[in-house]
């Protein structure tokens, strides 16, 4: 889920969640709750739009597999031996759809995203 917010807030969407980073450096994905007037509280949930805006943008190549270089740099990722997993994994330039040992295979979204059409 958070490389997917990631994605859609780069594209300009409100955010449905964040990271929470504690004090023994372990992060929590939380989501948002919105407050009501009359203090009532609901968890935002990607609108149908977002959605469809990240499965065309997944199956294009536009969302990388694998998040991007930026998210993974950042403190709710662990290091592995005090390197980021931005350095770790993404040390190389991007392949056509992302990082990681798929990402040279288009998404299996791209089949039933056009079912949407």
């Amino acid at each position: 889920m958070g490389h997917i917010n990631d994605h859609l807030e780069s594209v300009g969407h409100p955010p449905f969640c964040h990271w929470v980073v504690a004090a023994d450096g372990y992060a929590e994905l939380h989501l948002i709750e919105d407050v009501a007037a009359d203090g009532c509280k609901t968890v935002r949930v990607p609108s149908v739009e977002q959605i469809v805006d990240w499965m065309f943008a997944y199956s294009l190549g536009e969302a990388p597999k694998g998040g991007s270089k930026e998210s993974r740099a950042g403190p709710q990722y662990a290091t592995i031996n005090g390197v980021s997993q931005a350095d770790q994994f993404m040390s190389g330039a991007a392949k056509a759809f992302g990082y990681g040992c798929y990402a040279d295979s288009a998404p299996a979204l791209k089949c039933w995203t056009l079912c949407l059409l």
